[in-house]
């Protein structure tokens, strides 16, 4: 059972770093505060700190490849 409990802190321990890490890197591309999530039914999603809405993310992904940036409007076109 170590073993399992060890390969599992180590798998959310990568999985933590990567959503930080990718967060960072988008955090002056999106025009709102908000968080990468993973939702079982959605996929990876970008939630919104202050509407608790989400977002696939990659739609917005590529609103930010098109435009550079992600506008709360742009967001709300994908809203789930």
């Amino acid at each position: 059972m170590k073993k399992i409990i060890n390969k599992l802190n180590k798998a959310e321990s990568v999985y933590n770093g990567v959503i930080n890490s990718v967060e960072v890197s988008l955090a002056d591309k999106i025009d709102f505060e908000f968080s990468i999530i993973y939702q079982s039914s959605d996929g990876f999603v970008i939630l919104c700190e202050e509407t608790n809405h989400n977002a696939p993310i990659k739609p917005c992904l590529e609103i930010i490849e098109k435009k550079g940036r992600l506008s709360f409007e742009d967001y709300m076109e994908y809203s789930i």
